[in-house]
């Protein structure tokens, strides 16, 4: 398979407007989806994160879904956290999707211990306390390391 010059640069262009390393903060960025949101922070983009970790909601209703987001944007706070996107589901007439969650949420770590730590910190625990009028069950989650 022949990768032509214009598709590189393509791939290069997608990753350099993921991240702004002259400033190394944090950036959170609206995407052309409106159904989705990513908060990333610098220098730690591409093959360098090895944990992923992605939750799935189901919310009680509707009108959950808005102070759901606003919880979730609250953990772009965490220093362990990379590449935080949420969303909410966009229909696409799969009969495959998860449609059953209404929101999802995924994050990098730069290793376990990092995840962990995220785990037992306050805000993360606040969060997880704030969220629990708002879902119809505990979320479900799916963690991996890339290959």
């Amino acid at each position: 398979m022949k990768i032509t010059k214009a598709f590189l640069l393509l791939v290069i262009a997608g990753l350099l407007s993921c991240s702004d390393s002259s400033t190394g903060q944090k950036v959170e960025e609206k995407s052309n989806d409106q159904n989705s949101q990513t908060s990333s922070k610098d220098g730690i983009l591409g093959g360098s994160t090895i944990f992923h970790h992605h939750v799935f909601f189901n919310v009680k209703s509707t009108e959950s879904i808005k102070p759901l987001i606003e919880q979730i944007k609250t953990l772009s706070e965490i220093p362990e956290i990379h590449n935080l996107e949420y969303g909410t589901f966009y229909d696409l007439d799969d009969k495959r999707a998860m449609a059953e969650f209404e929101v999802f949420m995924q994050m990098r770590f730069k290793n376990k211990e990092d995840f962990l730590t995220y785990q037992s910190h306050p805000i993360h625990l606040a969060v997880k306390e704030n969220c629990k009028n708002l879902l119809a069950a505990p979320p479900s989650t799916y963690d991996f390391t890339p290959e």
